[in-house]
């Protein structure tokens, strides 16, 4: 099954959302045994990076060819039939060039919202305490923020 098809993609959207980040509360409550997928993970980050659907970064045209759907909710390059530019689903989010999967940034956040010790969680996740502790400063923004 293609990715896209798991997807409840948004029609007629008129102008492109996107969220930096998501809230760790709001991992934490989506968080079931559904989650140890990765797959399921990334499809979940990327309806909260991405609530009004894919669009190039660039141009903001909608992304409606099935293969670039599927290469954009697969976290692979994508390239924009309409100004021909090359993007990924994270570009322009607090996930592009993160150095970690989405699926540990996830964990990070659900971990995090549980109020287990950021060397714990690095331990889990085999990283830098100090790296866990840079996101959780980051969801703490997005709290700030709201």
């Amino acid at each position: 099954m293609d990715v896209v098809e798991m997807l409840d993609i948004t029609e007629g959207c008129a102008a492109p959302q996107k969220v930096l980040l998501f809230s760790q509360a709001e991992a934490l409550k989506a968080f079931c045994a559904d989650f140890l997928s990765r797959d399921k993970i990334t499809a979940w980050v990327l309806e909260r990076l991405h609530p009004a659907g894919a669009y190039c970064s660039a141009c903001k045209n909608k992304i409606t060819d099935a293969t670039t759907l599927n290469n954009f909710y697969s976290l692979r390059r994508c390239r924009c039939k309409s100004c021909n530019a090359w993007f990924s689903a994270l570009k322009g989010t607090a996930l592009h060039h993160a150095g970690l999967d989405v699926s540990d940034i996830f964990l990070i956040a659900v971990f995090s919202e549980m109020k287990i010790e950021a060397k714990i969680i690095a331990d889990v996740l085999k990283c830098h305490a100090d790296t866990v502790k840079m996101w959780q400063a980051k969801f703490r923004a997005v709290e700030d923020g709201k």
